[in-house]
């Protein structure tokens, strides 16, 4: 009983947190404490430090419905004016499924940790912080500035996810992250 108060509690903090109008400065190079090359691998826990086993058997499949169809294409993350270009010391490159893998499971912000957290995603900055279209409200709240976002003088259009994209992460997240 213990344990699940606690846990009710944390992921009500969480919430809030996520919850706050207060910006949170996701994306900012001084906040960032490690890339894709800081070593650590979300399928063995990542940089959160806890334990989590990968679920072999998860059908979300980061290559295909994570990134390939949530976070690489027209106006999305991977995009050449967004995280292609490597903004904030994130780089996605556009059909490269293993190199986004890698430096989504390594990102770390210094005021926040690991912003992929394996076999959690309440506690994953990367689900909320990300825009959902306008017709929907983002499951696990909104925080930092919300992705995709372009710079209304790109010609690109701004291409928010779906509630079932974020839920594909959310369960990918929930699986371990595998590298899939």
């Amino acid at each position: 009983m213990r344990a699940s108060c606690a846990f009710a509690l944390s992921s009500l903090f969480l919430i809030a947190g996520c919850a706050t109008e207060d910006p949170v400065a996701f994306g900012d190079p001084a906040n960032v404490v490690g890339g894709a090359s800081s070593g650590s691998s979300a399928a063995t826990g990542g940089s959160s430090g806890g334990s989590c086993s990968v679920d072999p058997s998860c059908q979300v499949r980061f290559s295909v419905d994570v990134f390939g169809s949530a976070l690489s294409g027209t106006g999305k993350c991977a995009a050449s004016s967004c995280h292609g270009a490597g903004i904030s010391g994130l780089t996605l490159t556009e059909g490269d499924a293993s190199g986004a893998y890698a430096a989504l499971t390594t990102y770390t912000l210094a005021t926040h940790g690991a912003y992929v957290v394996p076999c959690d995603p309440a506690s994953s900055m990367l689900l909320c912080n990300l825009k959902v279209d306008a017709s929907s409200t983002n499951p696990y709240g909104s925080c930092g500035s919300l992705m995709p976002k372009v710079k209304p003088s790109d010609a690109v259009d701004d291409a928010p996810l779906s509630v079932p994209q974020i839920e594909a992460i959310a369960k990918w997240i929930q699986c371990g992250a595998p590298d899939n």
